[in-house]
């Protein structure tokens, strides 16, 4: 199990899946913001993919649950998820500028933060649920 090289082949592991310094794509910032428009577009084209199906996860669950929420009675909630929605949407621009440059020690939306942010979104919409819900009784 920790051999690093396959003892019939002699292929390493590594090269196998594809993690090594030759998998990481060049790619211009520029190229790299233009692509990161589209939710976790970017990190897909600098070779972040698991990272990128979480912003897009994110962003689009906030982005959904904001709109929703548009229509109910609780705008301020949808109001604050679609502002949520932005400000992430625009970090996660910034980040893939940041992988595209060689500078991941600069990237704000790392998984933990990602978890996190999905973590206190579900949580405000369920607390959101929870008062549309109560509305209409009497305690």
């Amino acid at each position: 199990m920790s051999a690093d090289i396959c003892s019939a082949c002699n292929t390493s592991i590594y090269e196998t899946f594809g993690a090594g310094e030759d998998s990481i794509p060049e790619v211009d910032p520029r190229t790299a913001a233009f692509w990161g428009l589209l939710p976790g577009g970017g990190h897909f084209k600098v070779g972040q993919a698991g990272l990128g199906l979480a912003v897009t996860g994110l962003l689009l669950s906030a982005l959904v649950f904001g709109i929703l929420m548009l229509g109910g009675s609780r705008r301020v909630f949808g109001v604050v998820l679609l502002l949520f929605c932005f400000i992430a949407w625009a970090i996660s621009i910034y980040d893939v500028t940041r992988f595209a440059a060689g500078n991941e020690d600069a990237v704000l939306l790392r998984p933990r933060v990602i978890t996190s942010a999905m973590g206190l979104l579900f949580a405000a919409v369920i607390v959101a649920a929870v008062s549309i819900t109560g509305e209409g009784t009497t305690p």
